[in-house]
């Protein structure tokens, strides 16, 4: 399952231990582009609650996705075709 890991202290972030927590508890970084505040890293659900502990300073989040709306129109209306 994927995760949103989110840095909140203030000292600055160690990317090795990160990194080292991460690959710990057999999890992997799959973007990291908005390190090093933010990260999306993929890890098994039973092993969250260890991750939270070992990376102090970080809020762990579980990705959420959301349904696009169309924006094709639809055909006919309240009225009906004419």
């Amino acid at each position: 399952m994927n995760y949103i890991i989110k840095h909140t202290g203030d000292k600055p972030v160690d990317l090795k231990k990160v990194a080292e927590v991460i690959r710990a508890h057999q999890g992997s970084l799959i973007d990291g582009s908005s390190m090093p505040s933010m990260g999306l890293v993929n890890i098994a659900p039973e092993a969250i609650e260890s991750l939270k502990q070992n990376l102090e300073e970080w809020q762990v989040f579980p990705e959420k996705s959301y349904e696009v709306p169309s924006t094709r129109k639809k055909a006919g209306g309240p009225f009906g075709r004419f």
